[in-house]
Protein backbone atom coordinates (compact mmCIF):
# COMPACT_ATOMS: atom_id res chain seq x y z
CA UNK A 1 0.00 0.00 0.00
CA UNK A 2 1.77 3.38 -1.08
CA UNK A 3 -0.05 6.12 1.86
CA UNK A 4 0.69 8.73 -0.39
CA UNK A 5 -1.79 8.00 -3.43
CA UNK A 6 -4.65 9.43 -1.68
CA UNK A 7 -7.58 10.59 -3.60
CA UNK A 8 -6.63 13.74 -5.04
CA UNK A 9 -7.75 17.13 -4.09
CA UNK A 10 -6.23 20.30 -5.03
CA UNK A 11 -3.71 22.27 -3.03
CA UNK A 12 -5.65 25.83 -3.21
CA UNK A 13 -8.17 27.30 -1.01
CA UNK A 14 -11.59 26.70 -3.27
CA UNK A 15 -12.78 22.91 -2.22
CA UNK A 16 -16.01 23.64 -2.90
CA UNK A 17 -16.21 21.32 -5.99
CA UNK A 18 -13.79 18.66 -4.54
CA UNK A 19 -14.65 15.79 -2.46
CA UNK A 20 -11.66 16.28 0.07
CA UNK A 21 -10.68 19.36 1.57
CA UNK A 22 -7.64 19.92 2.60
CA UNK A 23 -8.03 18.67 5.95
CA UNK A 24 -9.87 15.38 5.03
CA UNK A 25 -7.31 14.72 2.13
CA UNK A 26 -4.60 14.73 4.95
CA UNK A 27 -6.26 12.65 7.19
CA UNK A 28 -6.70 9.91 4.70
CA UNK A 29 -2.71 10.12 4.42
CA UNK A 30 -2.51 9.79 8.14
CA UNK A 31 -4.88 6.68 7.79
CA UNK A 32 -3.03 4.88 4.94
CA UNK A 33 -0.18 5.91 7.04
CA UNK A 34 -1.13 4.21 10.24
CA UNK A 35 -2.82 1.42 8.22
CA UNK A 36 0.28 0.58 6.24
CA UNK A 37 2.12 -0.19 9.93
CA UNK A 38 4.30 2.65 9.54
CA UNK A 39 5.99 4.79 12.07
CA UNK A 40 4.55 8.76 10.97
CA UNK A 41 7.82 10.20 12.02
CA UNK A 42 9.39 7.87 9.67
CA UNK A 43 7.34 7.81 6.35
CA UNK A 44 8.17 8.86 3.03
CA UNK A 45 6.85 11.85 2.28
CA UNK A 46 6.51 13.42 -1.30
CA UNK A 47 9.52 15.00 -2.71
CA UNK A 48 9.65 17.96 -4.44
CA UNK A 49 9.66 22.08 -3.47
CA UNK A 50 6.26 23.22 -2.67
CA UNK A 51 4.25 19.75 -2.31
CA UNK A 52 3.89 19.80 1.53
CA UNK A 53 4.42 22.69 3.85
CA UNK A 54 6.25 21.19 6.99
CA UNK A 55 3.24 22.32 9.03
CA UNK A 56 0.87 19.79 7.19
CA UNK A 57 3.58 17.57 7.43
CA UNK A 58 3.44 17.97 11.19
CA UNK A 59 -0.23 17.71 10.93
CA UNK A 60 -0.51 14.19 8.98
CA UNK A 61 2.36 12.89 11.76
CA UNK A 62 0.01 13.96 14.78
CA UNK A 63 -3.46 12.37 13.40
CA UNK A 64 -1.58 9.16 12.42
CA UNK A 65 -0.34 9.44 16.18
CA UNK A 66 -3.82 9.91 17.40
CA UNK A 67 -4.85 6.72 15.20
CA UNK A 68 -2.10 4.44 16.87
CA UNK A 69 -3.00 5.56 20.41
CA UNK A 70 -5.29 2.71 22.28
CA UNK A 71 -7.16 5.23 24.18
CA UNK A 72 -8.07 9.12 25.09
CA UNK A 73 -5.08 8.33 28.13
CA UNK A 74 -2.52 7.56 25.82
CA UNK A 75 -2.79 11.08 24.21
CA UNK A 76 -0.43 12.88 23.89
CA UNK A 77 1.64 10.61 21.97
CA UNK A 78 5.13 11.79 21.76
CA UNK A 79 6.94 12.46 19.05
CA UNK A 80 10.77 12.99 17.53
CA UNK A 81 12.07 16.20 16.30
CA UNK A 82 11.58 18.36 14.37
CA UNK A 83 8.18 17.20 14.63
CA UNK A 84 6.08 19.18 18.20
CA UNK A 85 2.82 17.08 19.27
CA UNK A 86 -0.26 18.39 18.87
CA UNK A 87 -2.76 17.03 21.68
CA UNK A 88 -6.30 18.74 19.73
CA UNK A 89 -5.09 16.79 16.34
CA UNK A 90 -3.98 13.93 17.69
CA UNK A 91 -7.14 13.81 20.12
CA UNK A 92 -9.04 14.16 16.78
CA UNK A 93 -7.90 11.44 14.74
CA UNK A 94 -8.58 8.96 18.05
CA UNK A 95 -11.72 10.11 18.46
CA UNK A 96 -12.53 9.91 14.51
CA UNK A 97 -11.57 6.03 14.60
CA UNK A 98 -13.80 5.06 17.64
CA UNK A 99 -16.86 7.22 16.89
CA UNK A 100 -18.67 4.35 18.02
CA UNK A 101 -16.84 4.44 21.46
CA UNK A 102 -16.09 8.10 21.80
CA UNK A 103 -17.09 11.34 20.85
CA UNK A 104 -15.32 15.14 21.13
CA UNK A 105 -16.45 16.58 24.54
CA UNK A 106 -16.90 19.54 26.08
CA UNK A 107 -13.03 20.24 27.26
CA UNK A 108 -11.85 19.19 24.21
CA UNK A 109 -9.08 21.22 22.61
CA UNK A 110 -10.90 23.68 19.76
CA UNK A 111 -8.88 22.37 17.28
CA UNK A 112 -10.11 18.77 17.88
CA UNK A 113 -13.97 20.14 17.90
CA UNK A 114 -13.12 21.53 14.68
CA UNK A 115 -11.83 18.76 13.05
CA UNK A 116 -14.34 16.45 14.25
CA UNK A 117 -17.40 19.16 13.56
CA UNK A 118 -16.41 21.75 10.97
CA UNK A 119 -14.13 19.33 8.51
CA UNK A 120 -16.15 15.72 9.68
CA UNK A 121 -12.78 13.51 9.96
CA UNK A 122 -15.24 10.71 11.37
CA UNK A 123 -16.97 10.59 7.36
CA UNK A 124 -13.07 10.28 5.81
CA UNK A 125 -12.69 7.09 8.60
CA UNK A 126 -16.03 5.71 7.97
CA UNK A 127 -15.15 6.12 3.77
CA UNK A 128 -12.32 4.44 4.12
CA UNK A 129 -14.05 1.59 6.45
CA UNK A 130 -16.62 1.36 3.55
CA UNK A 131 -13.73 0.85 1.68
CA UNK A 132 -12.11 -2.16 3.40
CA UNK A 133 -14.90 -4.14 4.04
CA UNK A 134 -16.72 -3.52 0.90
CA UNK A 135 -19.87 -2.13 2.48
CA UNK A 136 -22.54 -0.82 0.31
CA UNK A 137 -22.85 2.24 3.07
CA UNK A 138 -21.58 4.50 0.90
CA UNK A 139 -24.73 5.27 -0.81
CA UNK A 140 -26.02 6.79 2.58
CA UNK A 141 -22.86 7.83 4.75
CA UNK A 142 -20.11 8.49 2.56
CA UNK A 143 -17.86 11.46 0.40
CA UNK A 144 -19.88 10.16 -2.79
CA UNK A 145 -23.19 11.58 -1.86
CA UNK A 146 -24.36 15.11 -3.48
CA UNK A 147 -22.94 14.22 -6.62
CA UNK A 148 -18.78 15.03 -5.75
CA UNK A 149 -17.85 11.56 -7.01
CA UNK A 150 -19.55 9.66 -9.40
CA UNK A 151 -19.06 5.98 -8.29
CA UNK A 152 -18.18 3.63 -11.46
CA UNK A 153 -19.73 0.07 -12.16
CA UNK A 154 -19.30 -2.59 -14.01
CA UNK A 155 -21.94 -5.46 -13.63
CA UNK A 156 -23.05 -5.78 -10.38
CA UNK A 157 -19.51 -4.40 -8.80
CA UNK A 158 -19.36 -1.08 -8.17
CA UNK A 159 -15.51 0.56 -7.29
CA UNK A 160 -13.52 3.43 -7.79
CA UNK A 161 -10.98 4.04 -9.39
CA UNK A 162 -9.50 6.32 -7.20
CA UNK A 163 -9.59 4.03 -4.25
CA UNK A 164 -10.03 0.41 -5.24
CA UNK A 165 -7.67 1.15 -8.05
CA UNK A 166 -5.20 1.90 -6.02
CA UNK A 167 -5.66 -0.80 -3.11
CA UNK A 168 -8.50 -3.10 -3.31
CA UNK A 169 -9.56 -3.97 -6.90
CA UNK A 170 -8.91 -7.48 -7.76
CA UNK A 171 -9.20 -7.44 -11.64
CA UNK A 172 -9.85 -11.15 -11.56
CA UNK A 173 -13.07 -11.12 -9.59
CA UNK A 174 -13.98 -8.11 -11.81
CA UNK A 175 -13.96 -8.68 -15.00
CA UNK A 176 -12.95 -12.81 -15.17
CA UNK A 177 -15.84 -14.23 -12.87
CA UNK A 178 -17.93 -16.89 -14.44
CA UNK A 179 -21.75 -15.92 -15.13
CA UNK A 180 -23.85 -16.30 -12.42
Amino acid sequence: MDYKSQPSAPFDKTQNDYPFNNDQRDFWEAIAIYKSGTSPEKADWPNGIGLRSGAAQNFIINLALGLNASSRSNIPVPTKSPWTVNIGEQLAGYIASHYKTDSVKSNDPQRTHDLLEKSNLTRVWQNWESMEDGSPSWKTNSLYLNGRLKRCTAGRRDFDINIDDRFKIDIDNVFCRKPF
